[in-house]
């Protein structure tokens, strides 16, 4: 296994190592936006394209029957997705090279209109609630709602 720090996708030895392993044990979807999963009972591999996508693990504790293992799972979704699928695809088996040029053709979606940005900016400021009840009010997370009144790009506009 290649060495932590060696996991930028711009290393082709990294990068074709996170494709082979897309390819037998991810998934690749085109609903609710687009997004790879990852899932498997062995952490390591899962940490390392972890870094790789810099998304977070989440472990699976909760196994079905007594014989099913833990879980570690990454699940990158939007922009991130599309940025690690444009860069394993010349990797790629035929079927999984579908997989990933479906997604790719979708567009991108955004769940707040710039009238709706507006109208959180307004509520923010006559104090109809904090980031966290906004975020709720509106289906995102605080982090959004925050950096939406204060004018930070929080996701790219659609092309």
């Amino acid at each position: 296994m290649l060495a932590i720090g060696e996991s930028d996708l711009r290393n082709p030895v990294a990068l074709s190592w996170l494709a082979g392993l897309l390819d037998g044990e991810g998934s690749f979807s085109p609903t609710r936006g687009v997004m790879i999963s990852l899932g498997m009972t062995d952490p390591e591999p899962v940490e390392f394209a972890s870094k790789m996508t810099r998304t977070p693990v989440s472990i699976r504790d909760d196994p079905k029957t007594p014989h099913h293992k833990r879980q570690w799972r990454i699940q990158v979704t939007g922009d991130r997705a599309r940025w690690a699928m444009i860069h394993v695809l010349p990797f790629m088996s035929p079927r999984r090279r579908k997989a990933i040029e479906i997604c790719l053709d979708r567009p991108r979606t955004r769940k707040l209109t710039s009238e709706v940005e507006d109208k959180i900016k307004r509520d923010y400021l006559a104090d109809i609630g904090g980031l966290h009840k906004l975020g709720r009010m509106y289906g995102v997370s605080h982090g959004t709602i925050w950096n939406i009144v204060h004018g930070r790009p929080w996701l790219p506009k659609n092309k």
